[in-house]
């Protein structure tokens, strides 16, 4: 919060803190003119000095700290779980002593707790992470086939967005995406009640105890039959065995990882539909 400043003329001048300000209220240099946003006149003579105006994203900020706390939301971008205190400081990322600036991308802005914590070197910033990286992977892999000596036919995003939406008529999906990519130019089909989705999973188990002193150990291999991720049919449902109970009670969930069941008896009604492998795949039927 700043004090605006004007000259005995009436001319703005360069904004002044609130303690400046009382100081010359309280010596007589100058009387107040507005309440909101307060200002002040000065009643002798100034220097006149005044600050380049800034163009750009920092327009309207008075200087680089002010653009980015407000830039970063008043809030600590550190990323630290721990509580978080109301004072906030701007931190260069890049020391000044290391040859850092102090342009807004060497700046960000922390609480004063870790501002303490990441000069005493209990946690770094880690950067942030890359928009183009996923662009540039897939620029890397095209290249890469382009190169090979498969035989495969290039297309582009607006086809495939064309054919999806006015050919096939399908909504937005990486399913559709897939269907659109792999149907010749005016193909029509039939639209699909299924989608098969895959998953990939470790090919052993490799958890062996658990608890805060590990002194609990986890049932491995098979129990009752089956091995967790086996494919079963319960009354409760049809899913992957996710935990498994010597009492017989065991856990299933999808092949996303949702939970179906938390508790089913394998010991009576049910059947492995699929061993486990290190590649899980179901099918999905839509509902109507």
């Amino acid at each position: 919060m700043l004090a605006y400043v004007l000259d005995r003329h009436g001319h703005p001048l360069m904004p002044c803190k609130p303690r400046r300000a009382r100081t010359l209220l309280a010596s007589g240099k100058a009387r107040v003119t507005r309440r909101s946003p307060f200002t002040i006149r000065l009643l002798n003579g100034s220097t006149g000095y005044r600050q380049h105006v800034t163009a750009g994203p920092m327009q309207g900020f008075y200087n680089v700290k002010a653009y980015v706390l407000q830039r970063d939301g008043y809030r600590c971008q550190s990323g630290q779980k721990e509580p978080h205190v109301d004072a906030l400081h701007v931190h260069h990322i890049v020391f000044r002593s290391k040859g850092g600036t102090d342009e807004p991308g060497n700046l960000i802005t922390l609480c004063a707790r870790c501002h303490d914590a990441l000069h005493a070197g209990t946690f770094e910033i880690s950067g942030k992470r890359s928009r183009t990286k996923h662009a540039t992977e897939m620029g890397i892999i095209k290249s890469a086939l382009k190169r090979s000596d498969w035989r495969f036919n290039e297309t582009f995003g607006y086809v495939t967005k064309h054919h999806r939406e006015q050919v096939l008529g399908l909504a937005k999906s990486h399913v559709n995406d897939a269907v659109a990519i792999c149907c010749d130019p005016g193909m029509r089909l039939a639209p699909s009640t299924s989608t098969f989705y895959k998953r990939h999973v470790a090919c052993g188990d490799y958890q062996q105890t658990k608890g805060v002193r590990s002194q609990m150990r986890i049932p491995t291999g098979k129990l009752f039959g089956l091995r967790k991720f086996d494919c079963v049919e319960t009354p409760k449902g049809t899913g992957f065995v996710k935990g498994k109970r010597s009492s017989g009670q065991f856990a299933l969930t999808d092949i996303h990882g949702t939970t179906l069941t938390a508790s089913v008896n394998v010991k009576r009604n049910t059947r492995r539909r699929t061993a486990r492998t290190s590649t899980l795949t179901m099918e999905e039927r839509e509902k109507g």
